[in-house]
């Protein structure tokens, strides 16, 4: 072969060399190390579990949801049970973060699930009998609100005990990846089959979905940092806020997970209204509606948060996912047309699992081993905890204007707010985040 054919055969192969290096490495990049948690056992195994009791636990809440409108056809009825269902974050947390910390996570997550199957078991038996009315059904989301307030911080923390720090922001990615498919999945299998066979037989179903988590949690081995027995838990919850009052960057996060609790779950109680009353609906145009909610979330929860623990300016891209969530909102006000409506929410969905598993990830990156738990936990009661205001505020404006202009309003006051903070914030605004930050 001649000199230069060669030379050229050479460069060519070269060439073509380099490019499946790139493709290979953007493959692995975005499609293969978001997923690296899955090689654990323990968490496999944990994400099993937990996606069967998402799936259960949404068509409940759709059920709830289109059982408390159909005993009182009230906005705000509505949206009060939800609001109901967190309202026990706000004032629990300071004492479940810190006991989550001290207790054996794994036994503290099986009694929670436990409890909570009881409860939805519990409301099965009554819809059936017929002696569910709304003060009932109300006492009872309350009642599985205290459950979570355990629940919700133990779980965080446990991801940690199962992967280790340097995993966790990918972990926390996949765990919500989990939670969007129940978003997904449940709601548009809860409006079949509560269309067939009534919503006792949607609560029945949940009930039993707790078993497969408690036969998962069971199998699974952890190592866990335990806080020694000293002080009360109200002191140990103190100790956190003032550790985060330290953390500037840990405050900027809160505040904008608050906004998408506030705004974006607050809309989302008012979708039984907005079913029936705008979209002329049944439960089967509710779980439509929820499931291209899910839908959202999960693709974004698969494709595009698995990404944010490669992003460094997390403040811009954090507050941006706000301002394009609230445009969504607003954009629903332009049509009452089903597919239309679902179109707006799924878009808006889109950035749920980009603002809550990043700042979640990112503030138990910002937290010593010891303090997780409770950092959860002050994480969960000023956020989730401010989902009831949000809720009333929903169900109050729903009633007023229609639920339709609510979630309109709902969307620019976000929009609004989320452009002050990343306004106002200098330093959320330039923080760069390099590599994950291991506590020290």
């Amino acid at each position: 072969m001649p000199t230069f054919t060669l030379h050229m055969f050479c460069r060519k192969n070269k060439a073509v060399h380099n490019v499946a290096i790139r493709n290979m490495s953007f493959v692995s990049k975005f499609l293969i190390e978001p997923f690296s948690p899955l090689k654990d056992r323990n968490f496999s195994i944990y994400i099993t579990g937990q996606t069967v009791s998402q799936i259960g636990t949404f068509m409940q809440t759709t059920a709830q949801a289109w059982l408390i409108w159909e005993l009182t056809h009230d906005a705000r009825m509505v949206s009060l049970a939800t609001a109901l269902g967190f309202l026990p974050l706000f004032f629990l947390s300071p004492f479940t973060g810190a006991l989550a910390d001290r207790w054996d996570r794994r036994k503290l997550l099986i009694g929670t699930q436990i409890a909570a199957m009881t409860l939805a078991l519990t409301l099965a038996f009554l819809v059936q009998r017929g002696l569910a009315d709304a003060t009932i059904v109300l006492f009872l989301s309350l009642a599985l609100g205290v459950v979570n307030t355990f629940d919700f911080p133990t779980q965080s923390a446990f991801i940690g005990d199962m992967t280790g720090m340097g995993a966790i922001r990918k972990a926390v990615a996949l765990n919500t990846s989990m939670f969007q498919v129940g978003r997904s999945v449940g709601p548009a299998l809860a409006g079949i089959l509560i269309a067939l066979f009534g919503s006792a037989f949607v609560f029945l179903l949940n009930g039993l979905s707790y078993i497969v988590v408690i036969a998962c949690l069971l199998v699974i081995t952890t190592t866990q940092v335990r806080r020694p027995h000293s002080g009360t838990p109200l002191n140990d919850f103190a100790e956190a806020v003032r550790y985060a009052r330290t953390e500037s960057r840990i405050v900027d996060l809160i505040m904008a997970a608050i906004l998408l609790t506030l705004f974006v779950f607050g809309t989302f109680s008012i979708f039984a209204p907005l079913a029936d009353t705008v979209l002329n609906g049944g439960p089967e145009t509710l779980g439509l509606i929820q499931s291209a909610s899910g839908l959202g979330a999960l693709v974004s929860a698969l494709l595009l948060a698995p990404q944010f623990a490669n992003v460094k300016r997390v403040g811009v891209v954090i507050c941006g996912a706000l301002i394009f969530a609230g445009f969504w909102l607003m954009m629903t006000l332009f049509s009452t047309w089903t597919p239309y409506v679902q179109f707006t929410i799924f878009m808006a969905s889109l950035t749920l699992p980009v603002v809550l598993a990043g700042t979640s990830g990112l503030i138990q990156t910002l937290s010593p081993p010891h303090m997780r738990a409770r950092m959860i936990s002050l994480f969960q009661m000023t956020t989730f905890g401010a989902q009831p205001l949000g809720a009333l505020f929903a169900g109050f404006m729903g009633s007023l204007v229609g639920p339709l202009y609510a979630i309109v309003l709902n969307g620019g006051l976000m929009a609004i707010l989320a452009t002050l903070l990343i306004g106002l914030r200098h330093d959320f605004r330039v923080w760069v985040v390099t590599k994950p930050e291991i506590p020290k």
